[in-house]
């Protein structure tokens, strides 16, 4: 798995401002015998998906607002993911469940997702520009990702049987 050229500090304002995008994805998601649980931890993954039955954790969903750059219709080709974000995934590495990663646009109508397990076939490419200084980025072809609230929804209801 290619690692992330590096780190952006943690931000108190910026882990404020997002917590919209988590109450998005309760509202917005659809799971089967699934209950969503926020992460109360602030670093690391921010949803736990728990299974009803059995009450194990079977998943859990990273989720961020891409919204400065996506409102009603998404205008690029491709979808920067953020590299930095799989450290997250590398410190869960030893829990045995699925992990998603979603992007939520300005006013959380529309999402997009890629699983975390499928990040490993890009390579991380250094951003520089307006909008990401030296960011690190999986940049994802658009038809490489589920788009949609009732495709992700019915992706993860598909993986997590």
């Amino acid at each position: 798995m290619s690692k992330p050229i590096g780190y952006k500090p943690f931000s108190q304002g910026n882990y404020d401002e997002s917590k919209w995008v988590e109450k998005v994805t309760f509202n917005n998601l659809q799971l089967n015998n699934k209950t969503l649980e926020l992460n109360l931890y602030m670093y690391g993954i921010d949803i736990f998906i728990r299974d009803n039955i059995t009450k194990k954790l079977t998943g859990a969903i990273e989720v961020e607002s891409h919204g400065k750059y996506w409102d009603k219709k998404f205008k690029y080709n491709t979808v920067h993911f953020l590299g930095r974000k799989i450290k997250i995934i590398e410190k869960d590495k030893q829990f045995n469940y699925k992990k998603y990663y979603i992007m939520v646009n300005s006013d959380g109508t529309q999402a997009v997702m890629i699983p975390f397990d499928k990040l490993s076939k890009y390579d991380i490419e250094l951003q520089n520009n307006n909008s990401c200084n030296k960011e690190p980025m999986y940049n994802i072809k658009n038809k490489d990702c589920i788009w949609g609230w009732d495709l992700i929804s019915s992706y993860i209801n598909n993986d997590l049987k």
